[in-house]
């Protein structure tokens, strides 16, 4: 399949997320989004070339992954989700579209002259071809999802058992948000200011510790990653 030339758009999602931004930061926000559609995460050269100098309230929309690339997590999951949707109905399009009324006894099933139901060998090949797609699909936006977990946890060990166990989440696609507000949280929670109190990424899982209730006296406002990364980008502007 080629790819998909279009993305969902949620314009009042949109409105309320740049809320914060001028109309040039929002210009610049609205083109990273169609580059990162593009040709995906996006390197600092990405986005020198395509804006010049980024404003910091910007690039705090985005994520920063391990390879040092940027890419917005809302727009990650509407591109998968997108993909789900068109391989499914690209396998009703396979099937033959939406049944058509029967004309003859439904029950009466055609035969071959040894009594045996004929059958046809191509829809066999799609529905296997159909189950690839699918499986295909779900594998890389699972992978996806988990990525972006594995690219704000800030204890990264057994990344391989740490993706078992993530692929195990019940109810996973309802509860990733949670997740990801959850892991957010506990980052600003005074209990994990020291790396040793801090549960490898399996155990946060399998423990379900995002339905953790953290007191609101013990968490902080002020963000580690968000203050150096903008302190990085602001040492950007002004020595280049």
């Amino acid at each position: 399949m080629s790819k998909d030339p279009a993305f969902l758009f949620y314009p009042a999602d949109f409105l309320v997320g740049v809320s914060d931004l001028t109309m040039e930061e929002r210009g610049q926000y609205i083109t990273l989004l169609c580059l990162q559609h593009s040709k995906g995460r996006l390197s600092e050269k990405n986005i020198k070339v395509a804006i010049g100098s980024v404003s910091p309230d910007v690039l705090a929309k985005f994520t920063k992954d391990e390879d040092g690339c940027y890419y917005n997590i809302r727009l990650e999951t509407e591109i998968v989700k997108r993909e789900r949707f068109c391989a499914k109905q690209y396998e009703n399009g396979c099937k033959g579209g939406r049944p058509k009324k029967a004309t003859e006894n439904p029950n009466k099933t055609q035969a071959k002259p040894n009594g045996y139901p004929k059958q046809n060998p191509s829809e066999n090949e799609n529905i296997n071809e159909n189950k690839n797609i699918n499986k295909d699909v779900n594998i890389n936006y699972i992978k996806s999802l988990f990525d972006t977990f594995w690219d704000i946890y800030p204890k990264k060990i057994a990344k391989q058992y740490a993706y078992k166990c993530f692929v195990k989440i019940e109810d996973l696609e309802n509860q990733y948000d949670n997740i990801i507000e959850s892991v957010k949280r506990h980052k600003m929670w005074k209990g994990w200011s020291d790396s040793r109190y801090i549960p490898y990424p399996s155990t946060f899982i399998n423990q379900r510790r995002w339905e953790d209730e953290l007191p609101d006296a013990d968490i902080s406002s002020f963000d580690v990653d968000d203050f150096f990364e903008a302190a990085v980008q602001r040492a950007e502007s002004l020595y280049g």
